[in-house]
């Protein structure tokens, strides 16, 4: 399961094109040089990436909660917290897959499920901290949802592990039909592996990241957003080869399900 968060690293944008200019370095070539600093230009255009961003994204938009099917439980996938330490020591920080908590809070005031469920988190770095999970629930119950309708899965490496630790939550139930939150590029790979370990899953997408609207100049300039949103598409296409290559396949498709990306 460590190849999962290994393979991104490795093959990273800003890992090849470090490779690159050190193999120009190295072999006293210039060609490396140049083509590393011509990759890193054009992985930096919002013209170039945003598109295939779009691609991962699928058609999804963030529905209306009250329009949403019911279901067994709401599942809100961890990936928006890291540790970062601070003046007072290690605390954590919230990212823009925040966007993922309120989804799932959204679904629970509009009464989809009696339940909502968060993943454990997946650092293994801070294992002696409170998990995402364990965050989340004390923001939820901040924010005034009743303690008996929050559950915290155990941690997990990855997405694979957060499916099989949530399914064992509901070990009489038969296809248990669960509202899943996770951001729009990371719903195709996820849904298929929440298929595969015997929910019926209808997607609930937050967390889009492309603009609505953008002027020519824009896109045609480097940005470090562009960069940032190259390493998301890598780490996913690699997740997603990775599960196909290993037999995880999608079990199903929910009628009420026609958007998912």
């Amino acid at each position: 399961m460590w190849l999962t968060k290994l393979l991104p690293v490795f093959f990273s944008p800003l890992a090849l094109i470090l490779i690159l200019l050190t193999l120009g370095l190295f072999i006293r070539r210039r060609w490396p040089t140049v083509v590393g600093v011509i990759l890193l230009f054009v992985l930096s255009l919002p013209g170039v990436i945003n598109p295939l961003f779009s691609a991962a994204q699928g058609d999804a938009v963030r529905a209306d909660p009250t329009t949403a099917p019911t279901a067994d439980a709401i599942i809100v996938l961890g990936g928006s917290m890291s540790y970062v330490t601070g003046t007072s020591g290690v605390t954590p920080e919230w990212g823009d897959s925040i966007d993922r908590f309120f989804g799932g809070l959204d679904l629970l005031r509009a009464e989809r499920a009696p339940l909502m469920i968060f993943s454990g988190g997946s650092s293994a770095w801070h294992r002696e901290l409170p998990s995402e999970g364990e965050l989340l629930a004390d923001l939820a119950l901040k924010w005034g949802v009743d303690g008996n309708r929050i559950k915290v899965a155990p941690r997990a490496l990855n997405t694979a592990e957060e499916a099989t630790l949530i399914r064992a939550l509901f070990p009489s139930a038969t296809g248990p039909k669960i509202l899943l939150v996770t951001s729009a590029f990371h719903m195709s790979r996820a849904k298929m592996i929440f298929e595969s370990v015997g929910f019926e899953v209808v997607s609930y997408p937050v967390d889009l990241r492309l603009p609505t609207e953008g002027s020519l100049w824009e896109d045609w300039l480097p940005s470090p957003s562009a960069l940032s949103k190259v390493d998301l598409l890598v780490t996913e296409m690699l997740g997603r080869a990775y599960y196909s290559a290993i037999g995880v396949t999608s079990t199903r498709r929910s009628p009420s399900d026609s958007k998912d990306p």
